[in-house]
């Protein structure tokens, strides 16, 4: 009977619109959306601002290296590089210790933009803690983070 209960309280928890899940699902798109919005003007979407970020970090990475870092699969970065580069915001060469590799790297072009999108990012940051304490920001960064390597190791 406790075990019945139990899993129909769990289905509630599901459909609750005040889940965890739902409540970051909620946030994360709204976030993406003013992100979006904001860099429209500046030429680049959302999606391309992790290869630009990550190599604004350190370029001259493989392909490969930068889809790892940046979190994105190999087959959603292709398009994603070759439209940054056919704009000028980053440029590929083969790596002269090995041409079967190539290395990726920012352009002035890319180097500028990202100096634009970063200002952009910390107003929105700045945005979403407004109603936060510096201690209170910290504690949620440090619970998400359990959040996600809980999840993470559930699931793997």
């Amino acid at each position: 009977m406790a075990a019945r209960r139990q899993r129909n309280t769990d289905k509630r928890d599901d459909r609750d619109s005040d889940s965890l899940a739902l409540v970051l699902g909620d946030a994360m798109r709204a976030v993406q959306r003013v992100f979006s919005e904001r860099i429209r003007d500046i030429g680049i979407s959302a999606a391309q601002w992790p290869c630009l970020r990550v190599l604004n970090e350190g370029d001259g990475i493989t392909q490969r290296e930068l889809a790892d870092r940046a979190k994105i699969s190999g087959a959603t970065l292709v398009p994603i590089v070759r439209w940054l580069a056919a704009r000028g915001y980053l440029k590929r060469k083969s790596d002269p210790a090995d041409r079967r590799k190539v290395r990726i790297f920012l352009t002035a072009k890319g180097r500028a933009t990202c100096g634009r999108v970063i200002p952009e990012i910390r107003t929105i940051n700045a945005a979403a803690a407004r109603s936060m304490s510096r201690a209170e920001l910290k504690q949620l960064k440090k619970s998400l983070r359990s959040l996600q390597s809980d999840v993470l190791a559930r699931d793997g």
